[in-house]
């Protein structure tokens, strides 16, 4: 239980190497508790206000673990209508979230791009 317990901890400090995320969600790891419940919102915000004290701003790529996952998945909750609580968008606007970062959707190539950048680092393309 311990070192179950300390991946969950490690994942939510975004200290965990994307091949050891990937290998744990191919096994089908819960990343909440072992009661099921979702990370803290908070804990990720907290993360975030770090991030922006040191690079300046809040476009975590989601490449970059499981921070920018969840940054990404911000953007995502925001477009869905009713899907985020007015509090937790105020929050991210004081912070000065940027809502669409590149404006335009990005193509294909900027996408194959990207894959391509990761495979580079990473050896793969199992993201």
């Amino acid at each position: 239980g311990r070192w179950v317990n300390n991946q969950r901890s490690n994942y939510r400090k975004g200290k965990l190497s994307e091949k050891r995320i990937q290998k744990l969600e191919d096994l089908g790891f819960d990343w909440g508790t072992t009661r099921g419940t979702p990370l803290p919102w908070d804990e990720r915000f907290d993360e975030l206000k770090e991030y922006k004290g040191k690079y300046g701003h809040c476009n975590v790529p989601r490449s970059q673990g499981s921070l920018g996952r969840w940054v990404d998945n911000q953007r995502k909750a925001r477009r869905k209508k009713g899907n985020m609580p007015k509090e937790r968008v105020q929050k991210l606007d004081n912070l000065g979230f940027d809502w669409s970062p590149r404006g335009t959707p990005p193509t294909w190539d900027d996408h194959f791009d990207e894959l391509m950048t990761y495979k580079g680092k990473h050896g793969h393309c199992n993201i």
